[in-house]
């Protein structure tokens, strides 16, 4: 986090736009543009459908701003708070572009550069036993809560031979089952609460998940790249329920 860089002209812009349309969250685009040979502001609309706790940059804004010259960065606002999330630094680290975050409640300006992320779960290649999501849960534990969590022998067959594996042994390291079932209340989930998803016809968890913040979750899909998501609706109706860490549950 460093000094905000951006002109006073350009700030006196994005606060207009925060102002407008707080309390939801606001966005748009930096742009240098090619004709004027000065930085412009160019507002986009949220296209993400909880708009007081995220954003989404509509792809179509991003194309028309980047026909108008090279996109330097991106901003955003938060009605309470300066702090950038894990999702706005790795929006800014994807795109390699600097974030800037306005925050209502503060009337501050705050600024990220991206060279500065240090996100080892993100962007993993699948790999079953090397890179799954229970090795994501495993490694994301030791190196961020210091909790080791045991390594249990399994194959490519594991879900045929013995589907309740994942629960079996998940079990047996320390976690509480707050919530069971699908649809768990948000106002529920911690951060680092682990969500045990299944498939509809199974009966047993195959999948496992990390609850971040602001209904995202990080988790490792079946040949695909590790992920931070929106935890919607169809990962709600999917869930087998929610487990905690002893040690984490407030005493």
């Amino acid at each position: 986090m460093e000094t905000c860089t951006l002109t006073e002209n350009i700030k006196i812009k994005i606060k207009e736009h925060a102002l407008l349309e707080s309390p939801n969250e606001v966005c748009g685009l930096i742009s240098f543009n090619n004709a004027k040979f000065e930085p412009e502001v160019y507002k986009c609309k949220n296209k993400h459908l909880n708009k007081q706790i995220r954003f989404t940059i509509d792809p179509s804004d991003y194309l028309k701003v980047s026909l108008t010259g090279k996109i330097s960065g991106y901003y955003h606002s938060h009605y309470k708070g300066g702090k950038f999330s894990e999702f706005d630094k790795l929006n800014a680290f994807q795109h390699k572009l600097l974030a800037y975050l306005y925050a209502v409640d503060e009337d501050n300006f705050y600024e990220y550069k991206p060279e500065n992320i240090n996100y080892p779960y993100f962007g993993r290649q699948f790999e079953y036993i090397k890179s799954d999501c229970f090795t994501l849960i495993r490694d994301y534990y030791k190196n961020e809560l210091n909790i080791e969590i045991t390594n249990f022998n399994r194959n490519l067959d594991w879900k045929k031979n013995n589907p309740s594996l994942i629960y079996e042994n998940i079990g047996k390291e320390n976690f509480i089952l707050i919530h069971e079932g699908k649809n768990p209340p948000l106002d529920l989930l911690q951060k680092s609460d682990i969500i045990l998803l299944k498939d509809l016809k199974d009966k047993f968890p195959s999948h496992l998940g990390i609850y971040l913040e602001n209904q995202l979750f990080l988790h490792q899909p079946v040949y695909q790249y590790s992920r931070i998501e929106n935890y919607s609706n169809i990962y709600k109706r999917i869930t087998f329920g929610i487990i905690r860490h002893d040690s984490l549950i407030k005493k």
